[in-house]
């Protein structure tokens, strides 16, 4: 060891989201499809240091999904909502540069999946399912489950690659 020396990271984000609510209408006898189509867009400029050195970047993130409420689809007591999503990290190949030449990229990141929320009856409890899958340098499943109860408790489990979370 040649002694101890610091290292620090921080970050300044700008963000921008946006809630669109639109209805497809397929031109059945009444039929409209209501969804919800939230979309963000995040801006940020990083700063890092190590030791002597000091280097900074800018980058950006997308992320958007589409929400259906299934009852919509087949009947009124059925409580549950699907939902589909994706966040696209580092879409600009993030850039740290470093000084005298030195540049460390930082790779994209894509990453989607989806969700399905159902109300349970009684009390104000619902169970979720989620799948998410990434690729920033190999695919990974993500695969998971919540039982939240009255939106104070909530039980969660489920896989993080090949290992198990709870």
């Amino acid at each position: 060891p040649r002694g101890v020396f610091g290292a620090n990271e921080s970050a300044i984000f700008l963000t921008f989201a946006k809630l669109n609510r639109v209805s497809l209408d397929f031109g059945w006898s009444y039929f409209q499809l209501p969804l919800e189509i939230p979309f963000g867009v995040n801006l940020k400029v990083i700063n890092q240091s190590m030791k002597d050195a000091k280097g900074s970047g800018i980058g950006a993130d997308v992320g958007g999904q589409i929400r259906v409420r299934m009852s919509v689809l087949f009947w009124d007591k059925w409580k549950a909502s699907f939902a589909w999503g994706f966040n696209w990290q580092d879409v600009t190949r993030t850039a740290v540069d470093w000084g005298e030449n030195n540049k460390d990229a930082i790779p994209p990141n894509f990453r989607q999946g989806f969700s399905f929320t159902q109300k349970l009856p009684g009390r104000d409890s619902r169970i979720t399912v989620a799948y998410e899958g990434e690729n920033r340098w190999e695919y990974v499943h993500h695969l998971g489950a919540e039982y939240r109860f009255e939106n104070v408790l909530a039980l969660r489990g489920g896989l993080w690659g090949s290992e198990w979370t709870a």
